[in-house]
């Protein structure tokens, strides 16, 4: 079998590879921290609208809930490059298992 590169396959070297793919991480690494702010900030001012000003905006909950589910999801990709997921670690010796 000819060797990938001699057949004119443009294979990149890893740093050329991870320099672009640390800095999309890092991007969304960073819009998930900003859709959280946004949501936090949100909120807040949906609560004082509500209890001081009587008047909450109509289309403010509602931008809460998307704003919610695209940073989980963002999280949720951020967490499996860094390996972060909650997880259960089980032993079979600790579990005493009978068959």
């Amino acid at each position: 079998m000819a060797d990938a590169a001699g057949v004119g396959l443009a294979l990149e070297s890893p740093a050329d590879v991870t320099a672009p793919a640390s800095a999309a991480w890092r991007l969304l690494e960073v819009t998930a921290g900003l859709l959280i702010g946004v949501i936090t900030v949100l909120v807040s001012v949906q609560v004082f609208a509500r209890y001081v000003l009587n008047n909450t905006p109509p289309w403010s909950e509602e931008l809460c809930r998307y704003l919610f589910v695209w940073a989980s999801f963002l999280g949720a990709c951020v967490a499996t490059e860094r390996a972060a997921h909650l997880g259960v670690d089980r032993s079979d010796d600790e579990a005493h298992f009978t068959n």
